[in-house]
């Protein structure tokens, strides 16, 4: 999982106007069966958005950190637009009352009213969206419930699945050298099992293709730990500044400042990699902060 730092993208002019202009005729349908049917016939508003949204951002998807792994992107709803389907909290050994929301109905009504709302369109890939997230969108057991009647209330509401956009729930996962997503060792409870049920939920260690892209990058990280550490070894030993083994520090150095570029397939994972090292100076460049290389122009036929 990647962050995403939202307040930096601004929609362009054009398309924040077919928004509230698609918004303001959509609130106007007199049924929910009207309403989802004029979602339906202007799903291309969400779709131009995913263009700038990949211009901007680059061309990976946002919960696996990476391009071209569970086919291509989709303009993703992170609230469901046209209903909501409970999560089996019997699926989850660690999951209880005290933790999710147990709904009495299977379905509930779905978040109509932001299907052309910016704050709740993510770029995910396909796999992801379709064939394991699909409609499901479990809340905290204490959390208020938006609906129609109450549409507002999606912002005080608690959801289980982890955010992209927000870093705090970013910062949760970590990843290790079999390729699979996990929850930071020291989580526990309600932020362990947000973790846990994302993970799940959206196929992130279930899908082959992404653990096997995962383990590529982990292993390539750990060859450029261990030739840093070889050189560096032998400086210690010869007890010289020798200019032939700085430099082997430093092409390892900057190979793997390129592995941590937000534009690299799984950076995420190269900066876990350091993280878990037991070296100070690899947590130390995992936390420094990177740009992204490209400049507005990733490939946006990947919509």
């Amino acid at each position: 999982m990647r962050h995403i730092p939202i307040h930096t993208f601004t929609p362009s002019d054009e398309w924040q106007q077919r928004a509230r202009e698609g918004t303001a005729e959509l609130l106007g349908k007199p049924t929910l069966g009207e309403k989802l049917d004029y979602i339906k016939r202007n799903r291309v508003i969400w779709r131009d958005l995913g263009r700038e949204l990949i211009n901007h951002f680059g061309n990976k998807c946002w919960y696996t950190d990476a391009a071209n792994y569970g086919a291509r992107l989709d303009v993703e709803h992170f609230r469901p637009k046209a209903k909501t389907v409970e999560l089996n909290v019997e699926d989850y050994q660690e999951a209880s009352d005290d933790l999710l929301l147990k709904l009495a109905e299977p379905e509930r009504e779905g978040y109509w009213w932001l299907a052309f709302d910016l704050e709740n369109l993510l770029l995910c890939a396909q796999v992801m969206n379709r064939e394991e997230k699909r409609n499901f969108f479990p809340l905290h057991r204490n959390s208020p419930v938006a609906s129609g009647t109450n549409p507002n209330a999606w912002r005080t509401e608690i959801p289980v699945f982890l955010d992209p956009r927000k870093l705090s729930d970013v910062c949760m996962v970590t990843y290790d050298e079999t390729g699979a997503m996990r929850p930071r060792v020291d989580l526990t409870g309600w932020d362990r099992l947000r973790v846990v049920i994302t993970n799940e939920s959206f196929g992130l260690s279930r899908f082959q293709p992404l653990i096997e892209g995962r383990q590529r990058m982990w292993q390539k990280c750990t060859g450029l730990i261990e030739q840093y550490m070889k050189a560096a070894t032998k400086q210690i030993q010869e007890d010289s500044p020798d200019p032939v083994l700085q430099q082997q520090k430093d092409d390892a150095l900057l190979e793997l400042c390129k592995l941590l570029d937000p534009d690299e397939p799984f950076s995420s994972v190269a900066a876990s990699c350091l993280r878990e090292s037991p070296y100070p100076w690899a947590k130390t460049l995992a936390s420094l902060p990177q740009q992204p290389r490209h400049q507005n122009t990733s490939d946006s036929s990947q919509i």
